[in-house]
């Protein structure tokens, strides 16, 4: 009897456990329009890097700017938004509209989307967000250029191959907190 008891216990247990670590898991719908409110503002981390004041990424300046790191990032409720290499640069470095493609929510309350960056007339930026429950800690993960996928999860680190010239096959990491 207990031979047959321990069996029965074991794949409760495993069935169980499977249960609870696809729940963990779950993505809760978010409506685009919730995470344009939760989005729309600007975003500062002073402790990113800086190569600079205002950097023309048109010219090629590789030498003075960090590309891929700013200061400040302003989203708007009209989908555009803007990077600001400093938090005292009078303009954007680079600017576009974006769009959201995918919105979910965590069981935790954190919320992701998978927002397509519009650099107009330069490379696009495919990227993941992730803001926190309080709403005060926005995440960054994105890759810059053609490869046309969107980052799997939030990675708190870059992940850089080659040099940025492969800046399609890395990926890159920002945190930013609400101003």
């Amino acid at each position: 009897m207990k031979t047959r008891t321990l069996p029965s216990i074991l794949i409760l247990v495993l069935t169980a456990l499977i249960c609870v670590g696809s729940c963990a898991t779950k993505r809760i719908a978010v409506s685009h329009e919730d995470v344009i409110q939760k989005l729309d503002g600007t975003w500062i981390n002073p402790d990113n890097p800086v190569g600079g004041t205002y950097v023309d990424l048109t010219q090629d300046a590789t030498d003075t700017a960090d590309f891929f790191h700013f200061q400040k990032f302003v989203l708007t409720s009209d989908n555009e938004w803007y990077f600001y290499q400093s938090l005292n640069d009078p303009m954007a470095f680079a600017s576009g509209p974006y769009t959201i493609m995918d919105s979910w929510s965590d069981r935790k309350g954190n919320v992701y989307c998978q927002i397509f960056l519009d650099r107009r007339s330069m490379s696009k930026c495919f990227t993941l967000l992730k803001i926190n429950k309080s709403g005060t800690v926005l995440e960054q993960s994105y890759y810059y250029g053609g490869n046309n996928k969107y980052p799997e999860k939030i990675i708190p680190h870059d992940i850089i191959v080659d040099d940025f010239r492969s800046s399609d096959v890395s990926m890159y990491y920002n945190i930013f907190y609400r101003q």
